[in-house]
């Protein structure tokens, strides 16, 4: 997962289990808002809350290369999983940008791609 996130050939942000054939509830995700902008990995990730503020953005996918689109998603959400070193449950409060790739990630798990979710924005669009 992270090899194919890091790859410089691609424009990775995050990936979910799912796109590279495992058969888990497990994502990585670029955390922009973390000082360095680490990748983390997040085995049984949950999205707990939605809020209503929404924001509309551009979106692409590994696994889709080439298409992009604009996709309505929440400005912060609540997420849930399991600490990979403690094996806790621990739940996070994010928002912006990396929210967004945690929702598109979260997708991923639950069988959606993006261009489900994409939205005209505009005339003759």
């Amino acid at each position: 997962m992270i090899a194919t996130v890091t790859d410089p050939s691609q424009d990775g942000v995050g990936i979910a289990g799912p796109q590279v054939g495992l058969k888990r509830r497990i994502v990585a995700v670029m955390r922009y808002d973390k000082p360095g902008m680490p990748l983390e990995i997040y085995p049984n990730l949950h999205i707990e809350y939605l809020s209503d503020e929404k924001q509309c953005g551009p979106e692409g996918c590994l696994s889709i290369p080439d298409i992009s689109g604009n996709v309505i998603r929440s400005q912060k959400i609540i997420i849930r999983y399991t600490d990979p070193e403690t094996i806790e449950t621990v739940r996070d409060t994010v928002e912006g940008y990396t929210a967004v790739i945690f929702q598109h990630e979260a997708d991923h798990l639950d069988g959606i791609l993006f261009t489900d979710k994409v939205v005209n924005t505009g005339p003759g669009q």
